[in-house]
Parts: C-alpha cells; sequence; structure tokens
C-alpha cells in the first residue's frame, strides 16, 4: 500500500522486555509509526476512492454471529464485518472476561460491508 513514508524510525531488530527476566528478540525489521502521516494518507485513499464518512462518536457496539452493529451517538446504527479498539488498555467499547494487567495496547477501526467495492 506504499506505507513507507509514514514511518518515522526503522531497526533492522528490536527486544521486547516481557518482564524483568524475560525479553524476546525480533529477527525482522521493526519501525515507528508517524500516525499523523498515516492518518492523512488513508484518509487522502478514502476520499479518492468515494469513501462517505459519518461524523458520530460510536457508544455502543453489538456482536453477532455474522456481522457487529456499531450504535452512534446520532442514533444511526452501522453495520460492520470486523471491530477493532484502540482506546487504551480499558477501551469503553468492550468488557474483559478475565481480570488483565494494565498497559495492553489495542489496534483500533472496523470493516464495513460495502454495497459497492473498489480497490484503494
Amino acid at each position: 500500500m506504499d506505507l513507507l513514508d509514514c514511518l518515522d524510525t526503522t531497526w533492522s531488530g528490536a527486544v521486547v522486555f516481557v518482564d524483568d527476566h524475560s525479553t524476546k528478540n525480533l529477527d525482522r525489521p521493526c519501525g515507528r509509526v508517524n500516525r499523523r502521516q498515516l492518518k492523512s494518507k488513508m484518509m487522502q485513499k478514502c476520499i479518492l476512492n468515494g469513501v462517505k464518512f459519518h461524523q458520530a462518536k460510536v457508544i455502543k457496539v453489538i456482536h453477532e454471529e455474522s456481522k457487529s452493529l456499531l450504535i452512534c451517538n446520532d442514533g444511526v446504527t452501522v453495520q460492520v464485518a470486523v471491530v477493532l479498539d484502540a482506546t487504551g488498555f480499558l477501551g469503553a467499547l468492550f468488557s474483559m472476561i478475565s481480570p488483565t494487567i494494565p498497559g495492553t495496547k489495542w489496534l483500533m477501526g472496523f470493516w464495513p460491508k460495502l454495497k459497492n467495492t473498489h480497490s484503494m
């Protein structure tokens, strides 16, 4: 998707510190994403491909067998296939099955079901 210009810095590998006694070596290229650049680029690609935006806040997610519904603060419901939340380690849009350790980061986004699809 030609996103290399959205990386601030790259490394040939990295070490992840799991806890005080454990590390994990990542023997592959890693990078730090410039979030503003990535958002700007993705927005431009969406606009160029005719994506229409709905200006609202999601207040609830209802999961069903083959789809999920996003309930917006303006009363609109949007049907999607996948929901991802990146609001931090305790997001408002999901609940934990068991206790968790704070500090986890999550991805964000959703995969809408489209009537007409075009590749970006």
